[in-house]
């Protein structure tokens, strides 16, 4: 996040007639809460329900626990003597392996003597507690960001959550590729608070839970975030094989908040996610600085497919209010008021996801996952505004996610193979995020996956039709669930989308369900800011357990999968992945 400048008046009222005059015909979060929620339960959308396990309580309440507070730091800090004299001394650290441009005649030292300085909420009790770290992104570098996640702090804490936030302002400011600093300083601050529970002289002194460590990220501190989980496994830098790194923390999730993505990929590579890491991203449809979904691209690498992946995009959440500082002035391209959800609402949604998050990777509530991978049936905890999540569970088995080569009939699971039929055109690519290609704000535009993209013409006799079959009868593949993700890029009518996903067994029966009774598929939302608008295409994973398709159960062995897709009215689709989850071949 860039710090934000003073516009002269007239500039100013440029920009606030643009910003209204561009929100006419745009719904406001209420609205598109009121269009996007699936009708009430009915039927098989409410035996969804019935089929699985539901989280013990709002993750966001209050807990039992009393909260107390303290910082650390290390002794040389002219420009932070809240933290020169703090309750538990640190060492500084040596960064200029990682960065060398630190503003020394502002901070008053060099890169070499990097100050390791935070904040710690924490309950009162004998613990053991696990530790959650966050790191905030760029700004202003006078104006300090690190108190700006005391609304996470003081509820995780109460729910007996150690909760971190690091000092990373002398990152910030016109700085480029600095990120894997951020990622190295990040990893040293776990180690430091770590060491607190040895440590009889800090308030940290036997309580911590040393083996759940979850670290997390907001803007450029996103990026950091995961990129630190993906280096906490290195034995050597990737910028540099002769910096020996040795972290090897037990970190067992990552979240980033509104992320970028692309600033640090050493030798233009990217750094896959650990496996067993688990990994959630949310984003804003009113981003005025990272303005589209780049978290995306973290959740589509390769790796972790024995954890829990999950993107939540918000419709009117901003980049600045998750940082309670920042919210001050709101992001520097602006949206309507209209168009944005309060301040508290978007802090009371990441509180939710957040906390739901930390539930599961801290092995504390399993079924915690289910608020993010179905936020509509907790609307009651929730800012009432549109979500749309894309999730994957441990275990899943890809059947194909279209970028494993350039033949459109292979799948990617062994054995298998695609068709397609009645379309107008088909044809697999590497997606946008939104419709505007050409915008300068999709210079780093993709979604860091492939997918089907598949176009048609109103024609209310026939369907189109992808079918995804196994090439021999001797390959079947005994499913639990099969999943898909789709996104609706268009749609040009009022009627709702309603696609029918079929199956056949091996004994060569078929059985069906129509989509929209699991889930309602609403075209790619429209987004407004500032001068630019267009459609942001945001995959939605749409989860169907066997049981709830007639005739079917757990452990069937199925030899097709056959999406049928209606054509009421022009349309196109993007599907990303298609997958099971069950015992497999």
């Amino acid at each position: 996040m860039k710090h934000h400048r003073v516009l002269p008046a007239a500039l100013l009222s440029a920009v606030v007639l643009a910003v209204l005059s561009g929100c006419a015909g745009l719904p406001s979060p209420q609205e598109r809460f009121i269009t996007a929620r699936p009708a009430e339960a009915t039927g098989r959308a409410a035996a969804t329900d019935a089929v699985a396990s539901m989280p013990r309580s709002n993750p966001a309440e209050p807990g039992p626990y009393r909260v107390a507070q303290f910082r650390y730091g290390s002794a040389h800090n002219p420009r932070r003597p809240e933290y020169a004299h703090a309750a538990v001394p640190t060492d500084a650290f040596d960064l200029s392996p990682f960065f060398d441009d630190m503003n020394r005649a502002f901070w008053g030292y060099d890169a070499s003597e990097t100050p390791v300085n935070g904040i710690v909420w924490y309950p009162v009790g004998d613990g053991p507690f696990p530790v959650f770290l966050i790191a905030h992104g760029n700004h202003n570098p006078a104006s300090f960001s690190e108190p700006g996640y005391d609304y996470l702090g003081e509820m995780l804490a109460s729910r007996g959550i150690v909760t971190v936030s690091v000092d990373q302002n002398m990152l910030n400011g016109n700085h480029r590729g600095e990120n894997g600093a951020r990622a190295i300083l990040l990893l040293e601050h776990a180690r430091t608070v770590l060491a607190m529970n040895d440590n009889p002289g800090t308030p940290l002194a036997g309580r911590l839970d040393t083996e759940r460590v979850v670290l997390a990220g907001h803007s450029r501190g996103g990026e950091a975030a995961a990129l630190a989980a993906m280096l906490n496994t290195h034995e050597h830098y990737p910028g540099d094989g002769t910096v020996e790194l040795d972290y090897l923390l037990p970190i067992r999730g990552v979240i980033s908040i509104a992320p970028v993505e692309g600033q640090y990929r050493p030798a233009g590579r990217e750094l896959p996610v650990p496996d067993g890491v688990h990994f959630l991203v949310l984003h804003g449809s009113q981003d005025g600085d990272v303005n589209m979904h780049m978290g995306l691209r973290f959740f589509h690498r390769p790796g972790a497919h024995a954890a829990h992946r999950q993107a939540v995009w918000i419709y009117g959440a901003d980049h600045s209010a998750f940082n309670s500082r920042w919210a001050l002035n709101r992001d520097p391209v602006p949206s309507s008021p209209r168009l944005l959800l309060p301040v508290s609402a978007q802090q009371e949604a990441a509180r939710v996801f957040i906390s739901a998050f930390l539930e599961y990777a801290f092995d504390r509530d399993p079924d915690a996952a289910r608020v993010a991978e179905s936020p509509y049936q907790f609307a009651d905890w929730l800012p009432p505004t549109e979500y749309r999540t894309q999730y994957r569970r441990p275990g899943v088995a890809y059947l194909n996610t279209f970028e494993d080569d350039d033949r459109f009939r292979s799948a990617s699971l062994p054995g298998w193979q695609n068709s397609i039929s009645d379309a107008e055109s088909w044809r697999e690519l590497r997606f946008g995020l939104t419709s505007d290609a050409d915008s300068v704000f999709s210079i780093f535009g993709h979604a860091g996956t492939w997918g089907l993209e598949i176009t048609w013409e109103a024609d209310e006799d026939v369907g189109s039709y992808v079918v995804f079959r196994s090439e021999t009868d001797d390959q079947p593949f005994a499913a639990d669930a099969v999943a898909i993700d789709i996104v609706l890029a268009a749609w040009d009518t009022e009627q709702s989308f309603r696609p029918w996903l079929s199956v056949e067994t091996v004994d060569g029966t078929r059985h069906g369900i129509g989509l929209e009774s699991i889930q309602a598929i609403h075209e790619a939302p429209e987004v407004r800011i500032l001068t630019n608008r267009n459609r942001h295409y945001v995959p939605q994973t749409i989860y169907i357990p066997l049981e709830l398709i007639p005739g079917l159960e757990p452990g069937s062995e199925l030899r097709a999968v056959e999406l049928s897709i209606p054509r009421d009215a022009d349309g196109r689709i993007i599907i990303p992945a298609v997958m099971f989850y069950g015992g497999g071949a």
